[in-house]
């Protein structure tokens, strides 16, 4: 039977193609980027590559479109894709859940309108919304499903999103974790920005504060489940990865049929050539389409996983992808334990850092005492030969040779060195992930990695390095000529020369230098603005089309000098002005480039290069233990919101709390931070400044010391807003917040009430009573009470309610 996409010649050039389901048959639609409620469509998007013409197929299902135009749409995909010679990788989408891939195909955006095809589909009512109760759950990867609405479907443990279409409600748990909340922000922010057109309004609450309109929303109040009625949640992520399955889709016997054929730990060799296959994910579908599968398994496999949604009361809305097979997704690879089968020789870069060994509990002492990295073994001195591709599109596209050196934080990279040992060639491939790169990036750049090492062999020493955690080896490539700019592939850049990536040459562009040698300094693009620039380093900046500016801290050193003489070389493009200026001679021009001359780190920063370099030392209670270990080489992102870290620079120490800290970990890193001032023997003052800095809310001579500093990175949190109103401020003197932890008398109303008072430990809320009220609401005396066993004491204090 002849295809119906045989008049329209699908798939012959790059671009957009778009049908609409109209009676059972497809139609071209013109208005590409418009999709309406009532219809259901199909969308081609075709790309050419170095290796030919790559397709992602897509069928989109309205809110309001009729169960048999979705078949439709399904049935029709496939023949399109088996017209195409089965090569696209498809994906089922539903209005309003459209994910990031499917609106980056539509550069201008999507746009919704009312009605469809069918005169007697019923229109959408504007602002009319059915309200849901979505569930989120989870401790490293948070889940999120649809329960329902009713206050007994709460429990204590969790995070939930009431979404009422324009009030969207995220309801905090008092047992729930960090993680969950910050799922939480993520999935109201997605709901009103992307199903709601920014004009839906979030109120964030926790339990017990609850307003009215919320027990209406949810139809009234009810009883909300203990934390631990509602389940452990590292036990839920441990049954949701068993609860993994994989179906073979198969139809020897004349009959399709669909049985399940593993479960987790799932292994590529599972996979038949000769079948279909569905992995359902929970939270997503996979169809996998064999190469010798028949023509019914692989157009009836699509439409029965949609089945398999309805038969296990799924959400319509879950996503399912078809990948086949040698096309694979990184996404799907991952749920296979021996997919990227990594050799045992492989040395990675980790993304936090070497450390210390751990310590039992923090010495101070031992704090002071330098300790040495463990040196990087030297492979050679960096003169073999370089290779360099950037992943786009799922694939390696070469690099010009004459930009290597030059990476964006939006994209990852693949860098096959190449040297002499002895008369045999050896190999080591990086691959390198920038800060904002994608994960479909980042897992393809490892995919591709155990590609290239096994056409070399398998010989290859592979390594993967992380933005800002590059090891020397891999910086000696480049001679000092390393620049981390800011974009990528995704926001449009093609390649790495400035003329070609769509960079306005009027604009602003400032890169920060540092390093403490020729081997390890670098450049990495920051805010064109006056308090990106810090004493103890350089700058260099692209004034406009013409200009170009290099500035030199009073602070720095003779290897960052060099190094933004080479960089300025590099980057200066067409510009025939070189302007070189000292801290404290700048034009004013220079700073009518930046926004004006305002504050900048400077107190301090002017002796720096004298100085010893700054230590960063993380702090925690995460193992059951208050634990200090230093970070080397650290950047940014070793700030872990859970943690509190003290970053000793000298002449002042900071200590920096995160907005995930706990209370416990707060008060011992005051202490600890105090007593380790005070036990320096390194000719500094025992009144050298501490000052306090909580996330989000770093001043510049903080953030001076991390190169490449994101301030869109380093947003505020709710949680981190809620401890700087506790502290008192976004900074503060830590010799005054210990006084906070000092004990301190408060009445039984204060300590009924939330938030507690800073400092109050929520454990050992009857020790901060007076002996009057002690007595009046425990109902026996201190002494009485701390002759009790542990049982008893918690029994009158829950009777009390101090807990």
């Amino acid at each position: 039977m002849t295809s119906e996409f045989v008049s329209f010649q699908p798939g012959q050039k790059p671009g957009i193609e778009v049908w609409r389901i109209e009676k059972m048959k497809v139609a071209a639609w013109k208005k590409v980027g418009v999709f309406l409620t009532g219809d259901s469509f199909i969308i081609l998007h075709t790309k050419r590559t170095k290796s030919g013409i790559a397709y992602d197929l897509y069928f989109w299902l309205g809110a309001e479109s009729s169960q048999d135009e979705k078949g439709v749409a399904a049935y029709k995909t496939v023949e399109l894709d088996d017209y195409l010679g089965g090569r696209a990788i498809q994906y089922r989408v539903v209005q309003h859940h459209e994910p990031e891939n499917f609106l980056a195909v539509f550069k201008g955006g999507i746009k919704y309108e009312e009605g469809g095809i069918d005169s007697g589909f019923k229109h959408v009512v504007r602002d009319q919304y059915k309200t849901r109760l979505l569930h989120l759950k989870g401790r490293r990867n948070v889940r999120v499903n649809q329960v329902k609405v009713a206050a007994n479907s709460l429990n204590a443990g969790d995070v939930f999103v009431l979404d009422c279409g324009l009030n969207i409600y995220q309801w905090n748990g008092k047992d729930c974790n960090k993680m969950e909340k910050m799922k939480g922000l993520q999935v109201t922010s997605k709901i009103k920005d992307d199903e709601r057109g920014g004009k839906a309004k979030v109120h964030i609450i926790a339990q017990g504060e609850e307003e009215e309109d919320f027990w209406k929303a949810i139809g009234g109040k009810g009883r909300i489940q203990t934390a631990e009625e509602g389940g452990d949640d590292d036990e839920f992520e441990k049954e949701t990865t068993k609860n993994i399955v994989l179906f073979r889709v198969c139809d020897e016997s004349g009959k399709l049929l669909i049985t399940e054929e593993a479960r987790p730990p799932l292994k590529k060799a599972m996979l038949d050539t000769m079948d279909c296959f569905i992995l359902d994910c929970g939270s997503q579908i996979f169809v996998w389409i064999g190469k010798g599968s028949t023509k019914q398994e692989k157009k009836e496999s699509m439409a029965n996983a949609v089945k398999f949604l309805e038969q296990n009361n799924r959400p319509d809305w879950t996503p399912i992808t078809r990948v086949i097979e040698g096309g694979e997704t990184p996404l799907f690879a991952e749920k296979f334990v021996d997919w990227y089968q990594y050799r045992p020789r492989r040395r990675e870069v980790k993304k936090t850092q070497q450390r210390v060994q751990k310590k039992v509990d923090i010495n101070v002492e031992q704090m002071h005492q330098m300790r040495q990295k463990e040196s990087e073994r030297t492979i050679d001195d960096g003169t073999g030969t370089l290779k360099i591709w950037r992943i786009e599109n799922f694939k390696k596209e070469d690099v010009d040779e004459s930009t290597y050196g030059q990476f964006f934080s939006g994209d990852s990279y693949i860098i096959l060195y190449t040297y002499m040992q002895g008369t045999r060639e050896r190999y080591i491939i990086y691959f390198w992930q920038g800060r904002h790169s994608t994960t479909d990036e980042k897992g393809t750049s490892a995919l591709l990695t155990v590609e290239l090492d096994e056409e070399l062999g398998g010989q290859a020493v592979q390594s993967r390095v992380i933005q800002g955690k590059e090891p020397n080896h891999f910086l000696s490539l480049f001679k000092g000529k390393m620049i981390v700019r800011n974009g990528g592939c995704p926001s449009g850049f093609r390649t790495v020369n400035e003329e070609n990536i769509g960079v306005d040459e009027n604009e602003p562009a400032l890169f920060h230098i540092r390093g403490t040698t020729d081997l390890n300094t670098r450049a990495s693009q920051v805010e064109a603005k006056c308090s990106s620039l810090n004493s103890g380093d350089c700058f260099v900046l692209n004034a406009n089309s013409d200009i170009q500016c290099i500035w030199l801290g009073s602070g720095s050193n003779q290897d960052e000098k060099d190094v933004a003489q080479n960089i300025a070389k590099i980057i200066k493009s067409n510009r025939s002005q070189i302007l070189v200026m000292n801290e404290g001679e700048e034009p004013q021009e220079f700073w009518d480039t930046l926004g004006g001359k305002t504050e900048y780190a400077s107190e301090g920063l002017e002796l720096q290069a004298e100085m010893a370099d700054p230590r960063l030392f993380q702090l925690s209670n995460a193992s059951g233990t208050f634990k200090a270990e230093e970070i080397y080489n650290f950047d940014q992102d070793d700030l872990d919101n859970d943690d509190c870290f003290i970053l000793d620079v000298y002449n002042e120490v900071y200590l920096w709390l995160g907005g995930g800290s706990n209370e416990l970990e707060r008060e011992e890193s005051i202490k600890a931070v105090i007593n380790y001032v005070k036990s320096a023997k390194d000719g500094r003052s025992k009144d050298t400044p501490i000052i306090r800095v909580v996330a989000g809310f770093e001043p510049p001579l903080f953030t001076c010391h991390f190169l490449g500093w994101d301030n869109s990175k380093a947003g505020k949190d709710p949680y981190a807003l809620k401890l700087k109103e506790l502290m008192g401020g976004g900074t503060g003197d830590v010799r005054k917040d210990v006084k906070m932890y000092d004990k301190q008398v408060y009445s039984y109303a204060i300590l009924t009430k939330r938030p507690l008072p800073m400092g109050v430990k929520v454990m050992e809320l009857e020790t901060y009573l007076s002996d009057e009220e002690f007595k009046k609401y425990i109902g026996i005396t201190r002494d009485q009470y701390n002759k009790l066993p542990n049982w008893k004491k918690k029994n009158l204090k829950k009777k009390a309610k101090l807990f």
